[in-house]
This record gives structure tokens, C-alpha cells and sequence, in this order.
């Protein structure tokens, strides 16, 4: 891949600055968005062959975290194996 040059920039840092941050921005034109999936045409993906979905959704969970509060991400307590 070739490094895109601009004339106004012409310190090795700024052109190889400039560079790496084009690298980081998508194609143009932008690739066009992937097909949106339901939950149904999901489950019904080879991958999930053989998973009984209402057997499934009536299982307890095996791990329910425990958080501080509704906006909480960060998984504080994990229950002893």
C-alpha cells in the first residue's frame, strides 16, 4: 500500500501520521450496510441446527452477574465455581 502524500505536509512525521490515520478510515464509497437478520431467520442459520429454542428459554441461566446499578458494565462479582 502506497502512503498518501498531501503537499501542505511535509515533516516524515505528519506524512507518516496522516498515513496511518487514512489507513484507519473506511473505503470510499463506503461498502454498502450488511442485510438486517430477524431472530428468526437467525435461529434458522445452519449453525443453530439442533438448538431447541423453548427448551432453551426456559433453562435458569448458569451465570447471572451481579451489578452496582442498571448502567453497571463491569462484572464485580463472578459466584464460586
Amino acid at each position: 500500500m502506497g502512503m498518501r502524500t498531501n503537499k501542505s505536509c511535509t515533516n516524515p512525521l505528519c506524512l507518516y501520521t496522516r498515513s496511518f490515520l487514512l489507513c484507519l478510515l473506511p473505503p470510499t464509497p463506503p461498502l454498502p450496510p450488511l442485510p438486517a437478520l430477524t431472530a428468526g431467520e437467525i435461529k434458522m442459520h445452519p449453525w443453530f441446527h439442533g438448538v431447541d429454542w423453548t427448551s432453551l428459554a426456559r433453562n435458569k441461566a448458569a451465570f447471572v452477574p451481579v451489578v452496582d446499578s442498571d448502567t453497571d458494565t463491569w462484572v464485580a462479582s463472578v459466584p464460586a465455581a
